[in-house]
């Protein structure tokens, strides 16, 4: 089946949503999709909001993905995302999302259960936010990074990263993300 999946907005209905926290434009393109919807044809291409994680929440993806034989994929297990009990796919790569202008990082507070907004450079944490650190979709765009798994899928990247015979090893998979990081 295919998909567009939407990842940000810039304008929907004519409403403008680019300067808007992150998450709430995906809050704004989960109504949209929700609107324009209409599963009744399969010859339609469904359009989707791209699920989001923090990257806090990362091991989430891992312990999503599983090894599937795919259709039109050859015989051979595929590591696959597991979006649902009867739905998953072959991933592309992971794109990562920069929602606070620097030199500002989101934090949570568990005291508080609420998130607070640092700024590295003059070491301040307040919980109000302010519109110099929500990062809008151009900079988020700018800043984007994204760990493409071309040439063969997750399994060219994450060789020895399965300490079982089905699931992604959290701790493997992290250590290659630091070297990704570095280079």
């Amino acid at each position: 089946m295919r998909a567009l999946h939407i990842i940000d907005g810039l304008v929907l209905g004519g409403k403008e949503i680019r300067n808007l926290p992150y998450q709430e434009r995906m809050a704004y393109i989960e109504l949209f999709v929700k609107a324009i919807s209409k599963p009744s044809r399969p010859d339609y291409i469904r359009i989707r909001a791209k699920k989001v994680y923090r990257f806090k929440e990362i091991t989430n993806i891992f312990n999503s993905m599983e090894k599937h034989v795919v259709k039109g994929a050859g015989s051979s297990p595929k590591l696959c995302y597991s979006c649902a009990e009867d739905r998953f796919y072959i991933p592309q790569g992971i794109l990562f999302l920069k929602v606070a202008n620097d030199p500002w990082m989101i934090g949570f507070s568990r005291s508080r259960e609420s998130y607070y907004y640092y700024n590295t450079e003059i070491k301040e944490a307040s919980f109000e936010s302010s519109p110099n650190v929500v990062a809008s979709f151009g900079s988020s765009f700018e800043k984007r990074i994204f760990w493409s798994w071309d040439d063969g899928g997750a399994e060219a990247y994450l060789n020895n990263c399965f300490r079982d015979s089905d699931k992604v090893d959290k701790d493997a998979i992290l250590e290659k993300l630091e070297k990704f990081k570095t280079v």
